[in-house]
């Protein structure tokens, strides 16, 4: 992936050749660039675009870790036969949901403007900004048309990565990390935190590259994605883990989005979610799903190796049982059977 040096005025806005990612800059202020100022600026994601084929645009929006950029690495080829690709990375140095959201609507009406209606694909802490972002119904999102929702392990609240309610009795590991982490409320607890986060993301992508990223591309999405681990700063880490637990079940009196959706889950979530996970809980049982995704295709993404499962948004390291999946929605959604 090459990203190119900002485009003149006269490209702003548009998809750079296929296969490049190129910035997007049509308009202020989803393409602002961050700033470090002490006011709260400097909040601003990077958004960026890769020219497709056809007119279904989709926006990425990444989980915690990594960018967008290199979330769906072996997922790029598939999406751009159906129309161009948006990344949206989130900043570095800071995280403010109601920023993500002007900036996602702004491309949102930017898109509708051209006629088209994109396709949200949401990965994992993604998938819960979307659904709150739907939720909001904010003066700008009624007339947001969208195309259609892709959730990949979807994290719709705080409750699906910890118990925070003092009941928990004994935590596995990973949970007390989440806890410990969206518990912190001093400076020093704070940046500890932090370091293990960093070396827990670390150790993860390391392990990944030593036994299953073996070439020279995959090998530049790790050296990425380890870049972007170290780089995110004390603050950028925080104000993402209190963006997370700021997320709260939905109550299932309407529906969270009622035209197509493709919800996929891994066959090993449970390495992730805890076991009182609401959303794991809702989405297995079809009447609940069917109120919150009315017209959802809920899918299990399972391994055809015992020794090799599926595991929570690893949608880079599996997509081999991804993309089947993701390129038969996406062709229904381009070409709808009458009814």
């Amino acid at each position: 992936m090459t990203a190119l040096p900002s485009q003149t005025p006269r490209q702003a806005g548009r998809p750079g050749p296929h296969g490049t990612i190129a910035p997007f800059s049509h308009g202020a202020p989803h393409s602002a660039p961050p700033h470090r100022e002490p006011n709260g600026a400097g909040v601003h994601s990077q958004i960026f675009c890769e020219a497709g084929a056809g007119r279904t645009p989709t926006i990425v929006i990444a989980g915690f870790l990594p960018d967008a950029t290199e979330s769906i690495e072996y997922q790029r080829d598939l999406l751009a036969r159906y129309g161009d690709i948006y990344y949206v990375n989130y900043p570095r140095d800071r995280f403010n949901t109601q920023a993500l959201f002007a900036q996602i609507h702004a491309l949102i009406r930017h898109l509708n403007s051209r006629g088209e209606h994109p396709v949200l694909f949401s990965i994992c802490f993604g998938s819960g900004l979307v659904a709150q972002l739907l939720r909001e119904r904010t003066a700008a999102a009624p007339r947001l048309s969208i195309g259609g929702l892709v959730m990949v392990s979807p994290v719709l609240c705080a409750a699906d990565m910890a118990r925070l309610d003092g009941n928990a009795g004994a935590v596995p590991m990973r949970e007390r990390a989440a806890r410990m982490f969206f518990l912190s409320d001093r400076h020093g607890s704070i940046e500890r935190e932090v370091a293990r986060a960093r070396r827990a993301f670390g150790s993860l992508f390391r392990r990944e590259r030593v036994t299953r990223l073996l070439n020279d591309r995959n090998a530049m999405i790790v050296a990425k994605v380890l870049a972007a681990v170290h780089e995110i700063t004390v603050t950028g880490y925080y104000e993402r883990a209190l963006a997370l637990k700021a997320l709260t079940w939905p109550e299932i009196c309407r529906p969270i989005f009622s035209g197509p959706a493709l919800l996929l889950f891994a066959e090993d979530e449970d390495g992730v979610f805890v076991p009182t996970s609401p959303t794991l809980a809702a989405l297995r049982e079809p009447s609940t799903a069917g109120r919150l995704f009315p017209r959802a295709a809920i899918q299990e993404v399972a391994s055809a190796d015992a020794e090799d499962p599926v595991v929570h948004g690893s949608i880079v390291v599996h997509h081999r049982y991804f993309n089947p999946l993701i390129a038969a929605w996406y062709e229904r959604l381009s070409n709808p059977v009458p009814v």
